[in-house]
C-alpha cells in the first residue's frame, strides 16, 4: 500500500528550476550592464544571494525526500529516483515526526546505510487531507516499528 504523496516530485522540480532561472537572470543583468556601459558590479550579487538561499532551502527541504514509499507489512519499499530499497521495520532506528511543518513529513532513520543514506523523509499521502490522519499514520508506524524491534 502506498503511503507517500505524489506531490513531492513537483516540489522538487520547482525548487530545482528556480536557481537556474536566477542564474539566467544574473547573466542577463550583467550583459545589460556591459552593453549600457555602466559599472553595476552589485547587480549580479542580488540574484547570487537569492541563488544561495534557494539552494540552501532545496537541500534542507527537498534533497532527502523519497519519491514513493510503499508499506509492505514488515518493510517499507522506498523509491527515490532510480533507487529502490527495501527497509525492514526492524532495521529502523527511529521515526522522526515532522508533521507540524508546513508540508508534513515523516522521517525514517535506519541502523545501516542504504543507497539513499541513513535518513530519508517522505510526505504522507494523507497530509493533504487532514492533520489528524497524518498523526494517526505516524503513531501507527511508530507502534509497528517498536513491535518489530522487540521481536
Amino acid at each position: 500500500m502506498k503511503i507517500s504523496s505524489d506531490s513531492v516530485t513537483g516540489l522538487a522540480k520547482a525548487f530545482f528550476a528556480v536557481p537556474f532561472l536566477m542564474l539566467l537572470f544574473m547573466i542577463l543583468m550583467s550583459t545589460i550592464g556591459v552593453i549600457v556601459g555602466r559599472d553595476i558590479f552589485y547587480t549580479p550579487l542580488i540574484p547570487l544571494a537569492v541563488l544561495i538561499i534557494i539552494s540552501w532551502l532545496y537541500v534542507k527541504f527537498v534533497w532527502n525526500l523519497a519519491d514513493e514509499v510503499f508499506d509492505e507489512g514488515d518493510a517499507f519499499l522506498i523509491k527515490r529516483g532510480k533507487i529502490a530499497e527495501r527497509v525492514f521495520l526492524s532495521e529502523i532506528l527511529f521515526l522522526n515526526n515532522r508533521i507540524y511543518d508546513r508540508v508534513p513529513k515523516i522521517g525514517i532513520e535506519t541502523m545501516k546505510s542504504f543507497e539513499f543514506g541513513f535518513k530519508i523523509y517522505f510526505v504522507p499521502d494523507c497530509a493533504d487531507t487532514n492533520f489528524k490522519n497524518t498523526k494517526d499514520l505516524f503513531l501507527d508506524l511508530s507502534r509497528r516499528v517498536t513491535m518489530a524491534k522487540s521481536i
